[in-house]
């Protein structure tokens, strides 16, 4: 009889466990792929496409793995020689793709070329593997042979290079991804820094993706969060062209959609009609309710502030942004929490928009609508850029609430762009 220290070392690594082990491994990868499906239905948005795609990867090669392992079970359709090779590089061509979608959760060509190229290099060596491993004497463990080594420093060097370059991209829920790669890579160290007897499979490794692999829910939840307040909008009668729906925070769309059953009243004596020009609008103090009244907004100074908070939000998407703020602006007569909603709005529609290692363009000027009225413009572009979403009528209420205008001044699919127009109080130098 086996001591208990003996079986609890290849409970994962014989008959019936490691089956057990793969059939979690593909629970986790089923998992997380059922909720990867929901957020691209609700979503449908290429971020969780690109999510299906690496889930479906994984989940198929953990079911071939499975189907080798039983089919070899008791030597009855397979050889049991094919399972050790083929094990190294199922895993570690999940692991590559495992990477890849922690990495790179918006398309960057680099970025699915190194993954490809990976897995096809994945490949050859299990060819190199099979050739070398069948003219091996069967009663040598493959664990204790330089082609095990060769698999698992690869696999070790994948997931460290991985775990470095989520530290230096940052994507969202990168956390999650360096917990899940350290506890990838403490697997490895553990079985090549300790003295366990030598197996067909790494026992350390396999505890080590039992754990890690549990995480891989934590990789639709961020598409889930997203995508879950483009609901409200289409409830509120926006459209879109074929835009990715997740434009702005669930937090302020809510916000939104409050205002707009309070003001709705209160603004209904503030909507001109479509073709009616700037110049006829009423003046700041004659078209803003008592509330906001008389209130001023710096709206450069609000630009400034919130781009303090999206900078992780440009990084993911290498995203590059060009600001021209002339020295006098005058003042906007706008609350500047209103303004500070409707131009995050904006910014987070534009970087939806802008393609990865794109450009977004902001310009601030002041336009001379009469010798007695000047308002202040915010034109915002993004070239390369998909299509974007019709302004929401909770923005627009709030921006006609404000006295301004805004506007969709797409020339092309190609190069969207928005136009904010306010009333203007006084100018304002900046040094």
């Amino acid at each position: 009889m086996n001591p208990p220290s003996s079986s609890l070392l290849t409970i994962l690594t014989a008959p019936p466990g490691s089956l057990m082990f793969r059939m979690l491994l593909i629970f986790a990868a089923a998992g997380s792929l059922q909720f990867a499906l929901a957020a691209k239905i609700h979503g449908s948005n290429h971020s969780s496409a690109r999510l299906v795609f690496g889930l479906v990867v994984t989940l198929a090669i953990q079911a071939l793995l499975l189907l080798v392992e039983a089919l070899s079970w008791g030597n009855l359709f397979l050889s049991p020689i094919l399972l050790p090779p083929l094990d190294r590089s199922g895993t570690l061509i999940n692991l590559v793709w495992v990477v890849w979608m922690w990495l790179f959760p918006e398309p960057v060509r680099w970025g699915d070329a190194l993954a490809v190229g990976l897995t096809l290099a994945g490949i050859v060596l299990l060819a190199v593997s099979l050739a070398i491993w069948n003219v091996v004497d069967p009663s040598i463990q493959f664990g204790s042979t330089f082609l095990a080594m060769i698999w698992e420093l690869f696999s070790l060097i994948i997931v460290l290079l991985g775990s470095l370059a989520l530290l230096i991209r940052r994507p969202r829920a990168w956390k999650s991804g360096i917990i899940m790669l350290g506890l990838l890579s403490l697997g490895y160290i553990v079985h090549m820094a300790i003295s366990l007897p030598p197996g067909d499979f790494p026992t350390a490794v396999r505890f080590s993706e039992v754990a890690a692999f549990l995480l891989l829910f934590s990789l639709p939840v961020r598409f889930l969060a997203r995508s879950s307040y483009a609901a409200p909008l289409s409830a509120s009668g926006a459209t879109a062209l074929n835009a990715p729906k997740e434009t702005i925070y669930l937090q302020t769309i809510r916000q939104l959609e409050a205002e707009l059953a309070g003001l709705k009243a209160q603004t209904s004596s503030l909507h001109p009609s479509d073709d009616q020009p700037l110049e006829s609008m009423p003046s700041a103090e004659a078209s803003t309710p008592s509330a906001s009244r008389n209130t001023r907004a710096d709206l450069g100074e609000i630009i400034d502030e919130i781009l303090q908070t999206i900078g992780d939000d440009l990084s993911q998407k290498e995203i590059t942004l060009q600001l021209d703020l002339p020295d006098e602006l005058p003042l906007a007569a706008a609350d500047p929490k209103d303004l500070r909603q409707v131009v995050q709005f904006l910014l987070h529609t534009a970087i939806d928009a802008a393609p990865v290692q794109g450009t977004i363009s902001m310009r601030l000027q002041t336009q001379h609508i009469t010798e007695a009225k000047d308002a202040v413009c915010l034109s915002m572009t993004v070239p390369g850029g998909g299509t974007i979403e019709i302004v929401p009528p909770a923005i627009n209420t709030l921006v006609q609430r404000m006295g301004g205008e805004i506007n969709l001044e797409a020339v092309s699919l190609k190069s969207p762009s928005f136009r904010l127009t306010l009333p203007a109080i006084q100018a304002i130098h900046r040094s």
